[in-house]
């Protein structure tokens, strides 16, 4: 897989030939070995460059689509996201179109049969990217409404089906109470279609072992899948022309998107192909929504070297020798590794967004970004304006959001919670929970410093007192939620990326998700990774802890991309509350004047800042000050973006 060997991959490629040579043009196996052979070639035209491959390639991909087209299983998605790539890097734009709405098709009935199984995202990890292909070639075809809809369908689909438009969960529960005799009949069409699927998509047999492919009927397998489908098509549509279910299974609409854009509050999706970046800038009003497309030069290659770079370049393969997300995950050589980074961003991504945003006199700007771009601190990318460099938020106010709907819901749930920027708001702070293997030395003192900005019956839990069970307790009903303590995102199990407590105990994604935070306008995770996301198996679905507050009812949510600086993190959310709170900035500005605030402040304003800590003692203010970075007095010691660019805010 990643040896860089070429001759293990043509060893490969050669034994999906044979299976491909073996196997009965009518066999449930040959789509699979079909797709194997396609993604081989894919891999070696990305090393050697060889036309022939990508030709070849694209054949077997199609190929494999087609024989699975009726089956809707796993191999369909994976041949069609296969397929796709490579049609983009030839600029076959209508192919990749091909590609793309064949596995929106096979999506839509895993989807309708799956709805009520549970979270069965195994067939989401095969679609990863495909939004991204048809919205990319919707705009080389001048079709900005549909690259739109493609993004905006294909990206944080779960957190988007708790929210909303677009619970189908919520419409099928609703149909049950209302009339159980077609709820049942859903149910069964949905099961009958689901077990056809299986049975037809079994497993490429263990040819290469040398077992031949097991006798089966190919031909009724397809008859049975087709039949139960047509069904449960029959079904929904019953379903669907029930006053008030409209929108079951329904795509969103354009309408829903353009509820999101406010005067002056431009969205921006944002998504990498191989074939190069496309930024959707969407403004104007509801009623008057303008779509300007932007073309980017980032490729998904280059994004892919830019956060793992390997040995050898052609392909990205053998060992690891650097990258952002390394860094991130460990937070060694972070700050070379941003220095790398932000200036590609800068130049090959955010720059050409800026121009647009600088034309139409704009000054802030949502981001959508797409699959692994959720892992950047665009914010922080440089570039040169006006003859001098600076970074995005130098000239915009940014705010993160995994999708139009979830901007809109969490524009509602500010205004439920009726909290003004500068306003009152019952307060929980956790700081520094203790006992842990190591204590963070200044988060009592930002617990305590953000504790003293809300006289509104505020609620400190601190060090051993911030166990689990009390802080369970005391998170509903608070009107800001802030914690000052360890964290950590697992890229193994994202949802049990945590928040770490009295005695370790973690407080994890799995459990926050669920828990009643409605009315909740802001949560502060002031630890290390919280804004980290699902980088290996679901990058578009944006699993993290921002997604796991939003889901449980929170407006806006705060966090941070790798391990940060505990001395700088206390300074710059003390003043980020103090933003809020004492100039009535929202929380995006907030932030963003936070940052800035710590990036530019010399050395001695610094240390004269440690002081003014009402609950800090001089002489834990004369400690603060001797870990302050050395240099000169009017030296910027935070100028460096691994000090202050860290945090980010996801929703309003």
């Amino acid at each position: 897989g990643r040896t860089g060997r070429p001759q293990d991959l043509d060893a490969a490629i050669a034994a999906y030939e044979d299976a491909v040579a073996r196997t009965p043009a009518d066999s449930p196996d040959r789509a699979g070995w079909l797709n194997n052979l396609g993604a081989g070639l894919s891999d070696r035209y990305g090393r050697t460059g060889r036309p022939q491959d990508l030709d070849a390639a694209i054949d077997h991909c199609r190929e494999a689509c087609r024989l699975s087209e009726a089956t809707a299983g796993e191999i369909a998605l994976r041949a069609a996201r296969t397929w796709a790539g490579l049609a983009l890097r030839l600029g076959l734009w209508a192919e990749a179109l091909e590609a793309t709405d064949h596995s929106r098709e096979t999506l839509r009935r895993l989807d309708e049969v799956n709805i009520l199984a549970g979270e069965r995202l195994s067939w989401r990890k095969e679609v990863q990217g495909l939004a991204a292909a048809a919205a990319y070639a919707h705009t080389r075809m001048d079709d900005t409404t549909s690259a739109v809809l493609a993004l905006e369908a294909g990206q944080a689909t779960q957190l988007n089906a708790t929210l909303g438009r677009g619970e189908d969960r919520r419409l099928l529960k609703r149909l049950r109470a209302e009339d159980d005799d077609l709820f049942a009949a859903y149910e069964a069409a949905a099961e009958s279609a689901r077990a056809a699927q299986l049975a037809a998509s079994a497993p490429p047999s263990e040819m290469m072992a040398g077992r031949e492919t097991p006798a089966v009927d190919p031909a009724e397998r397809r008859r049975r899948v087709a039949e139960t489908q047509a069904a449960l098509d029959e079904i929904i549509g019953r379903i669907q022309r029930r006053p008030g279910y409209e929108a079951l299974f329904a795509p969103p609409s354009f309408d829903h998107i353009a509820a999101a854009i406010a005067p002056g509050r431009p969205l921006a999706y944002l998504a990498t192909t191989p074939a190069g970046s496309v930024i959707l800038l969407l403004h104007g009003t509801p009623e008057a929504v303008e779509v300007k497309p932007i073309l980017a030069d980032l490729t998904s290659d280059e994004l892919d070297r830019l956060l793992v770079r390997r040995a050898i370049m052609p392909g990205n393969v053998g060992d690891v020798e650097g990258g952002l997300l390394p860094a991130q995950g460990t937070g060694k050589n972070l700050s070379g590794e941003l220095a790398r980074a932000l200036p590609q961003l800068g130049a090959r991504l955010m720059a050409p967004l800026a121009r647009e945003l600088r034309a139409l006199g704009l000054t802030r700007v949502t981001l959508i970004p797409g699959g692994r771009l959720n892992l950047l601190p665009l914010h922080a990318a440089t570039y040169s304006a006006n003859g001098q460099p600076v970074a995005f938020l130098d000239e915009f106010t940014v705010a993160y959001v995994p999708s139009a709907q979830t901007l809109n819901e969490s524009r509602a749930r500010a205004a439920a919670a009726g909290v003004a920027p500068g306003g009152t708001a019952a307060l929980l702070a956790v700081g520094n929970p203790m006992p842990v293997p190591v204590p963070l030395a200044w988060a009592r003192a930002e617990a305590e410093a953000v504790t003293d900005l809300y006289p509104d019956a505020p609620d400190l839990l601190l060090e051993e007192g911030a166990t689990l069970d009390a802080v369970r307790a005391a998170m509903p009903g608070r009107g800001v939620l802030h914690f000052a303590c360890h964290g950590s995102f697992d890229p193994g199990d994202p949802l049990q990326s945590k928040l770490v407590l009295a005695d370790e105990m973690p407080l994890t994604l799995a459990e926050i998700r669920d828990m009643p935070l409605a009315g909740t306008r802001l949560a502060v995770l002031s630890a290390c990774q919280t804004g980290l996301t699902d980088f290996r198996e679901l990058p578009d679905e944006v699993v993290g802890l921002p997604a796991g507050f939003l889901q449980a009812g929170v407006a806006g949510v705060v966090s941070s991309l790798w391990p940060v600086d505990d001395a700088s993190t206390m300074l710059l959310m003390e003043r980020f509350h103090r933003f809020r709170r004492e100039e009535g900035l929202d929380p995006t500005e907030a932030l963003r004047a936070a940052q800035r605030w710590l990036r530019d402040r010399p050395r001695g304003e610094l240390s004269d800042y440690y002081a003014a800590f009402v609950r800090m003692s001089s002489d834990t203010a004369e400690a603060a000050h001797v870990e302050l970075p050395k240099g000169d007095e009017n030296d910027r010691v935070y100028a460096d973006p691994f000090r202050w660019a860290a945090f980010m805010m996801t929703g309003t």
